[in-house]
């Protein structure tokens, strides 16, 4: 949410504005780096299906 109201904020007050694209790209990336931070996520099939999904490395659920 922080980044669409970023993206909200800069445009109405400083008349700039991103693309779609840019905005994903830059939620994704925040969403990827806060969950290489994570460790011993259980390896389910839900969260390796997330993780494929977002392209998070299988590192977050730590040794096997």
């Amino acid at each position: 949410m922080y980044y669409i109201w970023k993206e909200r904020n800069n445009r109405i007050f400083q008349h700039i504005g991103h693309d779609f694209a840019t905005v994903d790209k830059q939620i994704v990336n925040e969403v990827k780096a806060c969950a290489v931070s994570w460790r011993r996520i259980p390896r389910t099939t839900e969260n390796i299906r997330f993780c494929l999904g977002w392209r998070i490395p299988e590192i977050v659920f730590g040794p096997a």
